[in-house]
């Protein structure tokens, strides 16, 4: 079983993105107070959108500024929770924050897997997984991966083998390591019971 986690740089881009999005949004807002009392049809109305004016803009600010901070606190907790694993047949994907979920993928039934990075991603060395899978719209994700390139062509890899496994009839290389070692126990078992000597039921 391989596991691996979003890389602590995949959580500076997602607070740097909300960053960004929060001061766009800021900006908008701004623009959009000094606009509003123009926009106002009778005097009376705009005179008293002006005397509030300020009041408006700095109460959207910080508005956004806790919306920006939520978002962000949810985004990490998200982040620090996730986890991928790929055992012998399945990939499980765990996420959430305040809520958490477990979704499970069979590897035969990956169609493709592709990576992407955005700049920021890429000068910090890391890579986010989309994984297409048959009747989804849209792929898992895997989030802020530094070895992404890896961690894909071990999935293929996999997937390959299990398929490959399928067509011959051979079972064997989707069971995972104490299944293998379950599976010894057993024959042990038996080749010592069939040198044991067979108990006597009847009166002597």
């Amino acid at each position: 079983m391989q596991n691996v986690r979003p890389a602590p740089g995949r959580l500076l881009g997602s607070l740097l993105s909300t960053i960004v999005w929060v001061a766009v949004l800021a900006c908008l807002w701004g623009g959009f107070c000094q606009l509003l009392p123009w926009m106002q049809e009778t005097r009376s109305a705009r005179v008293w959108v002006e005397a509030r004016q300020d009041q408006l803009t700095v109460g959207g600010g910080y508005v956004l500024g806790l919306l920006g901070f939520l978002l962000a606190f949810l985004r990490s907790l998200s982040l620090r929770n996730t986890r991928y694993e790929a055992g012998a047949t399945d990939l499980t994907v765990r996420s959430g924050g305040l809520w958490r979920t477990t979704r499970t993928i069979p590897i035969v039934e990956i169609l493709r897997v592709e990576t992407s990075s955005g700049p920021l991603m890429r000068l910090l060395g890391l890579e986010d997984l989309k994984v297409y899978v048959p009747g989804e719209a849209l792929p898992v994700s895997l989030y802020g991966l530094a070895a992404g390139g890896e961690f894909r062509k071990h999935l293929l890899a996999r997937r390959e083998s299990l398929r490959e496994a399928v067509l011959s009839g051979d079972l064997s290389v989707g069971k995972t390591p104490q299944d293998m070692i379950l599976e010894r126990l057993d024959r042990v078992l038996e080749r010592i019971e069939q040198h044991l000597p067979a108990s006597g039921g009847g009166a002597p």
